[in-house]
C-alpha cells in the first residue's frame, strides 16, 4: 500500500513538473512573439506619426500655394487693367496723331488759298494781269501812282511772307506735336509689350503652382491612405497582441490541467519521424492553393494534415485548430515532427509547418511546398510556438 502511494505521489509530482515546464516554455515562446509585435506596433505608430506630420506639412504648403495663387490672380487683374488702360491711351494717341496730320493738311490748304487770293487781287488790280512785281511798278503813270503801286506790292509781299512764316511756324509746331505723340505712342507700345510678357510670366508661374497644388493634393491623398493603412495595421497588431495574450493565458490554464496533460501525452502515437519527413519532402514544389488539401495543391494546414494523415495521425484542419492540439514545446526543445506555428495575416496561428531539425521546416507557402528557416528574418518575428503531436 505504501509502495503504491509512493508511486502515485511520484507520478503526480512528475505531471506537476511537466505541467509547469510546458507552461513556462509556451509562455516564453508567446512572450517573445508579443514583444516582437509590440516592437512592430511601436514602429507602426512612429510611421503613422511621420505620415501625420507629412500631411500637416503638405497642407501648410497647400495653404501657402493657394495664397500665392490668390496673389497671382490679383496681379493678373492689375496687369489686365494696365493693359486695358495702356491700349486706351494708345488708341487716344493714334487719334491725336491723325488729328494733327489732318490739321497740318487743313492749314496748308488754307495758306495756299490765301496766297492764291492775294495773287488774284493783284492781277485784277492791274490790267496787264501780270504778277511780276517789276512790271507793275514800271506800268505806273505818275510818281504818286508809282508810290501807290510800290506800297501795294510791299503790302502784298509782306502778307505773302507773313502767310509763309505762319505756315512754317504752324507746320513746325504741328510736326513737333506729332513727334511727341509718336514718341508717346512708342513708349505706350513698349509698355504694352512689357505688360504682355509680364502676364505670360504670371500665367506660367500660376500654372506651375497649380501643378504643385495638384501634386500636393495627390500626395496628401496618398499619405492619408497610407496613414489609414498604418492605423489598420496598428489596430490589427493590437488585436494580435491581445489575441496572443489570451492564447498565452489559455495555454497556461490548459497546461495546469493535469488531466489534459496526462490524456494528451498518453494518447500520443509513436511513428517513424524519418519516414514522415521523407514523405513530406516528396511533395516539394507542389503549388500553393488556398484551401488545398491534396497533392494537386496544398495550403499550409492542408499539407500538415495530409502528411500526418498518411501515417494515421488525425489532426484538425486549420492552423488555429492545430495550434490548440498536442503539447506546447519550447524553442530549445524543438524536435523533428513538431508543428511550428506563425501569426501572419491575422491574429493567432495563421501558418503552420513541420519542423525538420537544425532550425528548418517544411511547409506549404506562397512558393509552394518548400523548406525554409523557422527563425529567418521573415518567419522569426512571426513565430508564436510549437506543438508536439506525436511521440519522438
Amino acid at each position: 500500500m505504501k509502495a503504491r502511494l509512493k508511486a502515485a505521489t511520484t507520478i503526480v509530482a512528475f505531471f506537476l513538473f511537466s505541467s509547469v515546464t510546458l507552461t513556462q516554455t509556451m509562455a516564453a515562446s508567446l512572450s517573445s512573439t508579443i514583444s516582437a509585435d509590440q516592437h512592430k506596433m511601436s514602429q507602426l505608430q512612429s510611421q503613422a506619426q511621420q505620415t501625420t506630420e507629412t500631411i500637416q506639412a503638405q497642407r501648410t504648403k497647400m495653404i501657402t500655394i493657394k495664397s500665392m495663387l490668390a496673389h497671382d490672380e490679383s496681379s493678373l487683374k492689375a496687369i489686365d487693367a494696365g493693359l486695358s488702360e495702356n491700349l486706351r491711351a494708345m488708341r487716344q494717341t493714334e487719334r491725336h496723331i491723325e488729328t494733327l496730320k489732318h490739321s497740318v493738311r487743313e492749314k496748308q490748304i488754307e495758306i495756299d488759298r490765301c496766297k492764291a487770293q492775294l495773287r488774284h487781287q493783284m492781277q485784277t488790280m492791274y490790267e496787264n494781269g501780270t504778277d511780276k512785281y517789276i512790271a507793275v511798278i514800271l506800268a505806273s503813270t505818275s510818281w504818286n501812282d508809282f508810290l501807290s503801286r510800290l506800297y501795294l506790292l510791299i503790302t502784298i509781299a509782306k502778307a505773302d511772307q507773313g502767310l509763309e512764316h505762319r505756315m512754317i511756324t504752324l507746320r513746325n509746331r504741328l510736326g513737333r506735336d506729332e513727334r511727341m505723340q509718336r514718341s508717346l505712342y512708342s513708349t505706350l507700345a513698349q509698355r504694352h509689350d512689357s505688360f504682355v510678357l509680364l502676364k505670360q510670366a504670371n500665367l506660367v508661374i500660376q500654372a506651375q503652382r497649380q501643378r504643385n497644388l495638384a501634386q500636393l493634393s495627390a500626395s496628401i491623398q496618398s499619405e492619408t491612405v497610407a496613414h489609414g493603412e498604418l492605423e489598420s495595421q496598428i489596430q490589427l497588431t493590437q488585436g494580435q497582441i491581445h489575441q496572443l495574450e489570451v492564447q498565452t493565458a489559455q495555454a497556461e490554464a490548459l497546461m495546469q490541467n493535469h488531466t489534459y496533460v496526462q490524456q494528451t501525452e498518453s494518447s500520443m502515437t509513436s511513428i517513424n519521424l524519418t519516414h514522415l519527413l521523407s514523405y513530406a519532402e516528396t511533395f516539394m514544389g507542389i503549388p500553393y492553393v488556398w484551401g488545398g488539401e491534396s497533392p494537386s495543391g496544398f495550403d499550409c494546414s492542408g499539407f500538415t494534415q495530409y502528411v500526418f494523415g498518411h501515417f494515421g495521425i488525425s489532426i484538425n484542419r486549420t492552423a488555429a485548430e492545430q495550434f490548440a492540439q498536442g503539447v506546447s514545446v519550447s524553442t530549445s526543445q524543438l524536435a523533428p515532427g513538431d508543428l511550428v506555428f506563425f501569426s501572419t495575416y491575422a491574429p493567432g496561428a495563421t501558418h503552420v509547418g513541420i519542423y525538420m531539425g537544425n532550425g528548418l521546416m517544411i511547409d506549404a507557402q506562397d512558393y509552394g511546398v518548400s523548406i525554409d528557416h523557422v527563425f529567418n528574418s521573415y518567419w522569426g518575428p512571426r513565430y508564436i510556438g510549437a506543438r508536439e503531436i506525436v511521440k519522438n
